[in-house]
């Protein structure tokens, strides 16, 4: 656990009796409306209440199913594109691969539960929302009513986080101003009403205002916003794109070949189904980081830039798809491209993995995260060898190990008042906690 997951379970198991409802509703009302993230992340704890194992392993099972739960979204997207069981799992690991290449910051958007569930989660929830809102205006576009698992994900989505929401609603305009008349129906103005209650559940929480009351950084503000936009894409593009050019070719031309030589495969007949989604899937990255900056009056950290960059990436291989499929070549003959293609994507795939970055995330895997194992278990074991000996106060040993950046988020310090002490303290029934000088 790191973080803010001690101040959660601390919250949850001590206050409201590990009750995910009862913790949700209370963040609902002090401090964000993120009910469907807030959920989530008091959701392992509520679940290491109830079986035989320790909140460590249940806490690792559920960062692992959320991780995993992004790869079999992008395989339920795939429906969208092609029925072939193969060609949908071919792209799905392709674009779960450079996705997870592409993230800055996989500490916080994939290790560590409270910002897996607000961003890496609702990733898969987003695309699953994009399936159902596809259907809704392509195989279902006649029926007057839209299916409840339609409107029960749109409320789910709203819920994970604002950025998320303004996409889902992006999603919803484009796809009915593309079907121009035929879109505009009851069923649409039901989504789009929908959408904006669902909106005004979260925006309008309690907590939301009570947060914002405390803040004093100039927010709201569109010149500061676009400047931090201009700033973040082109950290971006030297941090994360321009180190894995070589990654990001394979894999668009994997996407291009697959277009052309699967052509019989892939439903990109009519721009209309799948046009509006890669309009939204692009879009989404430059919309998110503007309105993050703008809402809270600085840059976009880098899980905000993991959720719009796998959005992002989803829709350029898309996309690329796209482009191939429409290729003259690809209408008169698929020989060679369908013969090339397998080729290109085990080239990307290996380009992906032989990356310096994954190949860092691999070292710091086996090297940092069992010796950081380690050294938790035997703090966890001196807390509770200290309160069975009745102590509130403790002071305790420093990690010895260097943080691993992929893994490691933080720890609390010398200060017993620092917020994340605070929070350590709660969760452990302290009165407080603190590290112990260096070299003692």
């Amino acid at each position: 656990m790191q973080g803010d997951d001690f101040c959660t379970f601390g919250r949850l198991f001590y206050l409201h009796n590990s009750n995910p409802f009862t913790e949700t509703a209370f963040l609902y009302n002090e401090w964000t409306g993120r009910y469907t993230s807030s959920f989530l992340i008091a959701l392992p704890g509520s679940v290491s209440r109830i079986v035989p194992f320790d909140i460590l392993t249940v806490y690792r099972l559920f960062v692992f199913a959320y991780l995993l739960s992004v790869f079999a979204a992008f395989y339920a997207f795939s429906r969208i594109l092609t029925d072939n069981t193969g060609l949908r799992l071919l792209l799905s690991l392709l674009v779960t691969d450079l996705c997870l290449l592409l993230m800055p910051d996989k500490a916080m958007g994939i290790y560590w539960v409270t910002g897996s569930a607000v961003y890496c989660i609702a990733i898969s929830a987003f695309l699953l929302l994009a399936v159902r809102i596809h259907d809704e205006y392509t195989t279902r576009l006649e029926a007057r009513w839209p299916t409840a698992s339609t409107m029960l994900l749109l409320f789910a989505v709203i819920g994970f986080n604002e950025l998320l929401a303004i996409s889902a609603g992006m999603l919803l305009g484009l796809y009915t101003l593309a079907h121009g008349r035929h879109g505009w129906n009851r069923k649409a103005v039901l989504l789009m009403a929908a959408w904006a209650v669902f909106m005004a559940v979260t925006v309008l929480a309690p907590g939301n205002f009570f947060r914002d009351g405390g803040l004093t950084t100039e927010r709201h503000k569109i010149g500061p916003a676009t400047d931090m936009l201009i700033a973040a894409l082109r950290h971006y593009w030297s941090s994360a794109m321009r180190p894995t050019v070589p990654a990001l070719l394979l894999a668009l031309a994997s996407g291009v070949l697959i277009g052309m030589g699967a052509r019989k495969h892939l439903k990109l007949e009519a721009w209309r189904a799948w046009g509006p989604m890669a309009a939204c899937l692009l879009l989404s990255f430059p919309i998110q980081l503007f309105i993050y900056s703008f809402l809270a009056g600085e840059p976009a950290p880098g899980r905000v830039i993991d959720q719009s960059g796998s959005l992002l990436w989803l829709g350029v291989i898309l996309l690329s798809l796209a482009v191939g499929w429409h290729l003259p070549v690809a209408r008169h003959g698929q020989g060679w491209p369908a013969a090339a293609a397998p080729y290109a994507v085990l080239a990307a795939g290996l380009a992906q993995l032989l990356h310096p970055e994954f190949l860092s995330l691999n070292q710091d895997l086996r090297s940092f995260a069992p010796g950081y194992g380690i050294e938790q278990t035997a703090r966890i074991q001196a807390i509770n060898q200290a309160l069975a000996a009745g102590q509130k106060t403790l002071s305790v040993n420093q990690f010895t190990l260097e943080p691993a950046r992929w893994l490691y988020i933080g720890d609390i310090t010398p200060d017993p008042k620092y917020w994340l002490n605070a929070c350590v303290a709660t969760y452990y029934r302290l009165e407080q906690i603190s590290l112990k000088p260096a070299g003692q």
